[in-house]
């Protein structure tokens, strides 16, 4: 409907909504190439002075708008041997800005931000251009990419009011979470570098009303922490989490006696503790509690170094083990 109001008034974009709505429906090749015609033929007046400081298919369409984008400083684009924006900063504040992504729904920043004379800085002023634009629909943000290397964020206090309406955020690096404000975040993924007792607190002390699925990569994270971890397994007042993951944890076996009591494993689903340390004891330790763990769907101990007989004696006390 949108898109016929907007063709009724000479509106290109009205197009681009019908057709590439009609290939998502349809998968016609025919189809999609029509739409890749519309958008070459107003390629200016969908994507402006974007499309010359960033690649092109570092977005993802959909209904006639930008969907999703991918950022990282191998799409920007060069001319006359530089950079033609100054920084993802800058590329972030006009594609925010931007008509075309008035419904942008997932936003990836993968790397650090970087001067035009290639000298590497952190994320802020990325967070900052995202605290200034207050995105209305935004509902997946990722800050860092551990495959890029890790970047470094930030502090994200002030960010908080601006992402009122995110669904999931996944944060691979160095950052500080502040005083949180998520009241819709369903889904949050961290994987610190590593996680230090100011962030842990932080975590621990959060309110997070509507998380579901948490998931924490505590690989070199120091003994330290534990503490943390606990606390955060012991709280009462996360009655929407169904999915916990403690990925790559050395210290696993220090958390396994509290966790078998804690309020968060009676609720959950799913159990990931991957890349964990895990020794026949700690093993024999989750036989002698088995009932505690058998209203879960799934425990998730791939990569973990333990005997074949030991899988199988843990597979066969609770079917929902998996692992390798």
């Amino acid at each position: 409907m949108y898109g016929d109001y907007l063709a009724e008034r000479g509106d290109p974009r009205g197009e681009l909504i019908a057709v590439q709505l009609a290939a998502e429906q349809t998968n016609d090749a025919e189809i999609k190439r029509a739409a890749l015609r519309v958008f070459a033929k107003h390629r200016d007046y969908f994507i402006g002075e974007l499309g010359s400081m960033i690649a092109t298919d570092a977005f993802t369409w959909r209904a006639g708008f930008i969907h999703r984008a991918v950022l990282s400083q191998d799409r920007m684009l060069i001319e006359g041997g530089e950079r033609v924006a100054s920084s993802l900063a800058e590329v972030v504040g006009k594609l925010l800005a931007h008509p075309s992504a008035r419904f942008l729904v997932d936003l990836v920043i993968r790397t650090n931000d970087r001067s035009i004379t290639g000298r590497s800085h952190s994320q802020k002023e990325v967070v900052e251009a995202i605290a200034k634009s207050r995105p209305l629909v935004l509902r997946r943000l990722q800050l860092g990419d551990a495959a890029y290397g890790f970047a470094h964020i930030g502090k994200l206090d002030h960010v908080w009011p601006a992402l009122t309406p995110l669904h999931e955020l996944v944060l691979e690096g160095e950052f500080g979470l502040g005083q949180v404000v998520a009241p819709q975040l369903r889904t949050l993924s961290m994987w610190p570098t590593p996680l230090r007792r100011r962030v842990a607190k932080e975590l621990v002390e959060a309110a997070w009303p509507a998380l579901r699925s948490l998931s924490i990569n505590l690989g070199n994270s120091p003994d330290h922490i534990t503490r943390e971890i606990i606390a955060l397994m012991q709280r009462t007042d996360m009655p929407a989490l169904r999915h916990v993951g403690l990925i790559a944890y050395q210290n696993v076996e220090a958390i396994l006696y509290e966790l078998v009591r804690s309020p968060v494993l009676a609720r959950l689903e799913t159990l990931d503790l991957r890349h964990a340390k895990l020794s026949d004891r700690a093993i024999r330790q989750i036989l002698k509690n088995a009932v505690a763990f058998e209203h879960l769907a799934r425990i998730d101990l791939s990569d973990i170094a333990f005997s074949t007989n030991a899988l199988e004696g843990l597979q066969k006390r609770l079917p929902s083990i998996v692992g390798t």
